[in-house]
């Protein structure tokens, strides 16, 4: 179940994201799944800045997941509003799995604070350069 959440958490945030302009900023789900050799500097650390700025800022409230963070204080870190949006779409979409799990398994357990905490956890130990 843990990991079933956590491989749906990552998909999710990963979406589905183009750009259409050419001075858009890379499309969230390339941002995501490049490693830090394929990716410029600029973008490692509009990476680094996401990964810091979704841990801090999702919490697990009254059987939801939400981003605690306003638009204007999500771009004001340096983040496109794009990643923004659909940051907050995964969420939508996580929120509708975990009612859907609920209604089919009402005796299952679901701490999603717990398994906030322990994705990030998993996140950092395969990539310990997001907490540089």
């Amino acid at each position: 179940m843990k990991r079933l959440f956590i491989i749906i958490a990552l998909s999710a945030l990963v979406g589905c994201a183009n750009a259409d302009k050419a001075n858009d900023p890379l499309p969230l789900k390339e941002l995501i799944t490049k490693s830090k050799t394929e990716l410029t500097s600029e973008q490692w650390n509009v990476k680094k800045m996401l990964f810091k700025v979704l841990t801090e800022n999702i919490a697990f409230e009254n059987g939801e997941f939400v981003l605690d963070l306003t638009k204007k204080e999500f771009t004001d870190s340096g983040l496109p509003a794009s990643y923004y949006k659909e940051a907050k779409n995964s969420l939508k979409d996580m929120n509708r799995f975990i009612k859907d799990m609920k209604r089919k398994n009402p005796d299952a357990e679901f701490d999603g604070e717990r398994l906030w905490r322990e994705a990030v956890k998993n996140t950092l130990d395969v990539v310990p350069e997001y907490a540089e």
